[in-house]
Parts: structure tokens; C-alpha cells; sequence
């Protein structure tokens, strides 16, 4: 037993120790477990269904349909008309060409290969006197 004293009335009451009930502690349940998303290069994909999902999912496409690596303007250009922030694209476009081990050599590769190679031009020979005599 232990004594409490009450300072409003200036007295001494017992309290048993055993007749107070113990408090159990409350737990919070677990939050299930996120299915593990798939990590390549120390980049982990994001999750499916997020903003930063989306613009992987764009770049995945335009370099399916591309046959080559998307490139940062491509995927840039599509992702903000899907009305995602600047900053968030561009930061997940080097997140994505990371996890694919995509380097600066292939993407210049992929932007050189999309300009259409021009026709070489004439040049007529410069008139010199040698020529106009």
C-alpha cells in the first residue's frame, strides 16, 4: 500500500496498488507490408499508380515504341501535357535513364539518329581569273 497525500484537503488517503486495474497498452495494427518494387542500378522503380510512376511509364513507352532510348525533350514534352511538374519530370527522367543504365553516349546516339541527314549542296567552283580567261 502507498499513501497519497491531498493537498486540497490536507489529508492521507491509502490507495492498494493491487486493487488498481493495469492499464493494458494499446497497439496500433500493423500496416501491411508494400510489395517490394524492383531496384536496378541502386534506383528503385516507384510504385505503380504515383506521379513519379507515370513519367517512367512514358518513358518506357516512347523508347518501346522508339525502338531506342527516350529522350529528356520526348519525355519532358508528354509529361507535362499529362500535367506533371517540371521538376518532378526531370528528376525522374535521370532517375529512369539511371535504372536502365542508359548513358549520355546512347542518348546523344538517339538524338543524332532522329535528325534527318541532310543532302549534301553544290558548290560551284569559285571564279578566279584563271577560269574566267
Amino acid at each position: 500500500m502507498t499513501e497519497e497525500l491531498n493537498p486540497s484537503v490536507n489529508t492521507v488517503s491509502v490507495v492498494d496498488p493491487v486493487a488498481v486495474a493495469p492499464v493494458a497498452p494499446v497497439l496500433a495494427e500493423p500496416k501491411p507490408a508494400k510489395p517490394k518494387q524492383p531496384e536496378q542500378n541502386g534506383v528503385t522503380r516507384p510504385t505503380p499508380g504515383t506521379k513519379t510512376a507515370t513519367v517512367w511509364d512514358i518513358a518506357d513507352a516512347i523508347s518501346a515504341s522508339a525502338k531506342r532510348p527516350a529522350l529528356r525533350e520526348e519525355v519532358m514534352s508528354k509529361s507535362e501535357a499529362a500535367g506533371l511538374n517540371r521538376g518532378t519530370i526531370a528528376t525522374q527522367y535521370a532517375r529512369w535513364t539511371e535504372y536502365h543504365g542508359v548513358t549520355k553516349e546512347q542518348r546523344n546516339a538517339a538524338r543524332t539518329a532522329m535528325k534527318p541527314v541532310a543532302e549534301p549542296v553544290p558548290v560551284a567552283e569559285p571564279v578566279t581569273e584563271q577560269t574566267a580567261a
